[in-house]
């Protein structure tokens, strides 16, 4: 049984990477520009590229995939482009709800 469990375990690492490629991979194909939601009509082309510079966007897909799946891994999720606030926070003040709602579906 333990066996069956640690290879099932084994099995799913690289369907997760995967999943977490593809998903990141379009999420890069999708139209639009992140920075958007920071860059302002009134700021210079050299702001917008510091800007997009500071996101990680001037660097390769491939590398920012690389850079993101570190972060991941290690807890960092990021900052929300809406709110502006790190993403875990934003996470864990729903989660309580989220688990309400599961409870009270089952």
């Amino acid at each position: 049984m333990k066996n069956k469990i640690t290879k099932r375990i084994l099995q799913a690492i690289p369907m997760l990477l995967f999943i977490s490629f593809i998903s990141f991979l379009l999420m890069n194909l999708a139209p639009g520009d992140p920075a958007q939601g920071y860059i302002t009509p009134k700021m210079s082309k050299e702001q917008a590229d510091l800007i997009r510079s500071s996101l990680g966007l001037d660097k390769p897909m491939l590398t920012r995939y690389f850079l993101w799946l570190k972060n991941v891994l290690s807890g960092d999720l990021g900052y929300s482009l809406v709110s502006r606030q790190a993403v875990a926070s934003e996470i864990s003040s729903r989660f309580l709800a989220t688990i309400g709602l599961m409870g009270s579906s089952l």
